[in-house]
């Protein structure tokens, strides 16, 4: 099933760590400068950035050089060896220029190289598309990237998002919305906001905004219309079964709070308070909490849920934090040399009671903060999983344009100083949920294996802590029949949380917890559950160990045995070979070679082609002599494409014995695959809905028909796709029909798109996006429609993209160079042709050749390589090609 996509408008679209509630720091514009925020941006790197002797010049411009030529179609850079090149060569089509980089070592000389390559690019580009600040936010945003993945830039629209969301409030509706089935859909009012008032309701199709049609509107244009100032008023059309026409919605804008927190009494006074992430308002919304609770009774307990919150605020995390301590060390943070604790103050000290923090893979940030300062100052226990560990501060740069610049400008350390970049906070309780069902088996040691292997080759993580107890629990296989989306928290009653909360494994542990101690330290409360753990442990133990049993597999322990391991393997079939779109199953039969037993076996598939990447082929007990099978069925999709894997399955047991590892290939041969052509007509005679004076030209006031014919010119079917029309003159069009989905579009045959729209107003030239969209092999088509107020609106002959062959390319090899042979095709003439190998442009032909020869060597990585050639035709059609060669044994 393909999940639609679905944004909810109160929630925040960029979780940032900053200092203070206001840190932004404003950068008055640069006249002069030919690129708008790089000067700015290179200030702020060399005065703040946390880590100065990790910036490496030279790095950070052959990055931004690399995403400006996959931003280009026109572009190529070539740094002939690499970080070692003096020079570097910059092609923009015909034209080449070679660039010096003797001397680039200091952001000064980036931005200056940088400067002289963007002059010599933006005259010669042919399409309009990127725009120039597009290209550099791209460019500088891969530059950033080398210094850490949390730096980066954010562009005028996501900041201004951002900016509402961490403000705790907004002008807006009060409505969940998502695109269902290619509509704009309510996926449910806000209960008290005018949209609730108002009657609108779950599944209602928003088909007009103002003046605007919403066919083909993304969420974020969408949520752009829909906000507003307090007080104001927007109009939208709503179509709801039963409606006869679209009714109109005239609603006044209010202040719609972004609620970062829930708050629950659970009974047996336990209190839970669910953190969402940590805006300007949180800190007053817990203590609002907290009264709340207490009001209810004696609070014996809290449950402070962390889960999925990626951060925030660190103020907000620091004085969230004080709430619980009395005194210590919240959190430190580092700059260089120089280190700043921020300690607890009795003052702001509000909640003794006892404290369990529910954490996951998805806490991070201000969230790892809390859950370190409470644990390490001997305050709660932690219970979950080990956190995503994001161990540095950001600050946000406001700059010239409306832009800001996100800077890692601190790492933070929890109490003793303690670093969780990359590691993460490990919880006192591990909980890890266990699904066995006849097509799933999974569980999260899967991943902890993976980590441990990889552990083993990171000297830094030696330290890891471990978690005092671990329970693994059986979880219910969610129903994978089921078409049903999960209705998002923001759509749920309090009675429906407060029944999910009811059913949360970690949230029974946690009230267990409380029901079986009475201390406030954390050492002491672990020491009081010991019993209790052991004894939930043990009953969910029993059930996993039957659930295998009824699976045929023994899951049984014995002692742990002195004598030599060994372990033989066979793969049937072996190689694995199939066609993409077939489940292949595959058996992996063991015998116990050595002299002890081994128990609970399993093995992890780890592979480049993440078809066959993290699947578990189960053994259970294994005595000596023994030999046992078990099969996995990997679902191959069917717009893969041909290539041959290596897949190595590692073992492991109850005692970690150490046991080899086994690796053995597939081969999968791809489907034919369809492309596309197309052409349109205008129509204004009365056919197709249509309503004007048959001239065939777009006029004001008329009902236009665009009929748009598409023609599969490719080898094989289109099982099922989409064509979308899209609107980009603004009100002056209304689209009314601007999307059709078609099946079964076999090789030759046309369909017919009949898409509609009104000419509202006098326009010089109306121009509008067609797309073609492959929902199986994702092959796409897409297109600038323009049309003008006279003849020619019509275009019979059928608009072909490029074609692309290749002759004779290998799917593996052991040798890191091959020969790279095939031809490129356009029947009205090329633009032209480049090659990548992954994300590296590595050649770029020009030509207005109808055809252009494939004949050069391309050097490959280790693995798997991605190899494609895009051309682009006269008339801008693009089209893509790509083959995967893996090299290696």
């Amino acid at each position: 099933m393909k999940r639609s996509r679905l944004l909810i408008i109160i929630l925040p679209l960029i979780y940032l760590l900053s200092f203070s509630p206001n840190p932004q720091e404003t950068e008055q514009n640069q006249t002069g400068d030919p690129l708008k925020v790089l000067p700015s941006v290179m200030r702020h790197i060399k005065r703040y950035y946390a880590n100065k002797s990790d910036i490496d010049p030279k790095a950070m411009l052959i990055a931004g050089l690399g995403r400006l030529e996959r931003s280009l179609d026109e572009v190529l850079v070539v740094f002939p060896d690499g970080e070692n090149s003096t020079s570097f060569r910059v092609q923009v089509m015909n034209d080449k220029r070679t660039f010096d980089l003797i001397g680039v070592n200091n952001l000064d000389s980036v931005t200056g190289k940088i400067e002289e390559v963007f002059n010599f690019v933006k005259p010669r580009l042919v399409s309009k598309e990127p725009t120039t600040d597009e290209i550099e936010y791209a460019v500088i945003d891969e530059m950033l990237n080398t210094l850490d993945r949390h730096s980066g830039i954010i562009t005028p629209q996501i900041y201004r998002e951002f900016m509402i969301e961490t403000e705790g409030s907004f002008g807006g509706l009060g409505i969940v919305i998502g695109i269902r089935d290619g509509q704009l859909t309510v996926i449910a009012p806000i209960e008290g906001t005018p949209a609730y008032k108002a009657g609108v309701k779950p599944n209602d199709k928003i088909v007009q905004i103002e003046y605007e049609s919403t066919v083909n509107m993304s969420l974020i244009e969408a949520v752009g219309k829909l906000r507003g100032p307090k007080g104001t008023t927007v109009n939208m059309y709503i179509m709801r079964e039963g409606f006869p026409e679209p009714k109109k919605f005239s609603l006044v804008r209010d202040t719609i709070k972004i609620e970062s927190v829930e708050a629950y009494s659970l009974g047996d006074g336990i209190g839970y308070i669910r953190i969402r992430d940590f805006q300007r308002n949180t800190l007053d919304s817990i203590k609002a909490s907290l009264r709340s609770l207490k009001k209810n009774g004696s609070l014996k307990g809290l449950i402070l849920d962390l889960r999925g919150n990626p951060g925030g605020l660190l103020d907000q995390a620091e004085r969230i934090s004080n709430l619980f301590l009395k005194s210590g060390v919240i959190v430190t943070t580092s700059t260089g040399d120089s280190k700043k604790p921020y300690r607890a103050t009795p003052e702001d000290y509000e909640y003794s009671g006892r404290v369990v923090v529910l954490v996951d893979s998805g806490s991070a940030s201000a969230s790892e903060i809390v859950a370190g300062a409470l644990k390490n100052n001997e305050r709660a226990i932690v219970i979950g999983d080990t956190t995503f560990g994001k161990g540095s501060v950001q600050q946000i740069f406001d700059l010239n344009d409306g832009s800001a610049l996100k800077l890692t400008i601190a790492q933070y350390l929890t109490p003793g100083d303690i670093s969780i970049q990359d590691i993460g906070i490990t919880p006192d309780i591990q909980i890890s949920p266990v699904i066995i069902s006849k097509d799933v088996y999974s569980s999260s040691s899967q991943n902890h294996l993976k980590d441990e292997l990889e552990d083993e080759k990171n000297v830094k993580l030696e330290k890891k802590e471990k978690p005092v107890y671990t329970i693994f629990y059986l979880e219910t296989p969610k129903d994978s029949e089921s078409d049903k989306e999960e209705t998002p928290d923001e759509a749920l009653s309090r009675e429906e949380k407060l029944k999910k909360i009811g059913n949360d494994f970690s949230v029974a542990v946690a009230k267990d917890i409380f029901l079986q101690s009475n201390s406030h330290s954390r050492k002491e409360m672990l020491n009081q559950v010991q019993s209790g753990i052991k004894e939930i442990s043990e009953n969910e133990e029993r059930k996993i160990v039957g659930k295998w049993q009824s699976a045929g597999i023994d899951w049984s322990i014995g002692k742990k045995a002195s004598g030599v391991p060994g372990l033989s393997i066979k793969i049937v079939p072996s190689p694995i070979k199939g066609k993409a779109g077939e489940k292949l199953e595959v058996k992996a039969e063991v015998e116990n070679t050595g002299q002890t037993p081994l128990y609970r076996l399993k093995a992890v598939t780890e592979s480049d082609n993440t078809v066959f990447d993290g699947k578990e082929f189960v053994f259970g007990k294994l005595s000596p002599g023994e030999k046992r099978e078990s099969s996995v069925t990997f679902e191959v999709p069917k717009g893969i494409l041909q290539r041959e894997d290596a897949i190595t399955l590692s073992f492991v047991d109850f005692y970690k014995t150490d046991l080899p590892r086994f690796t053995f290939n597939a081969q999968i041969e791809e489907l034919p695959r369809p492309a596309f052509a197309f052409n349109y007509e205008i129509v204004d005679d009365g056919r197709m809905d249509s309503s004007g004076n048959g001239n065939g030209i777009p006029e004001t006031g008329e009902s236009i028909g665009l009929l748009v014919k598409v023609k599969n010119i490719g080898s094989g079917s289109s099982e099922k796709g989409i064509f979308t029309l899209k609107n980009l003159s603004g009100d002056s069009i209304f689209l009314q029909k601007g999307r059709f989905e078609f099946k079964d579009l076999h090789p030759g045959e046309v369909k017919e798109a009949p898409f509609i729209f009104e000419v509202k107003k006098p326009v010089q030239q109306i121009e509008m996006e067609f797309g073609i969209l492959d929902d199986v092999f994702r092959e796409e088509l897409r297109d600038k429609i323009r049309l003008t107020q006279k003849e020619g609106n019509r275009n019979q002959v059928f608009k072909e993209p490029p074609s692309i062959s290749f002759s004779n390319l290998p799917h593996s090899t052991k040798s890191q160079e091959i020969a790279l042979n095939g031809l490129v095709k356009d029947q009205d003439g090329l633009e032209l042709v480049s090659v990548f190998v992954g994300d590296d442009k590595v050649i770029l032909l020009p030509s207005s050749n109808k055809e252009v020869p494939l004949s050069m060597n391309v050097k490959l990585n280790k693995g798997a390589n991605l190899i494609t050639v895009l051309a682009r035709d006269k008339d801008g059609l693009t089209s893509r090609e790509s083959v995967v060669v893996r090299f290696g044994e």
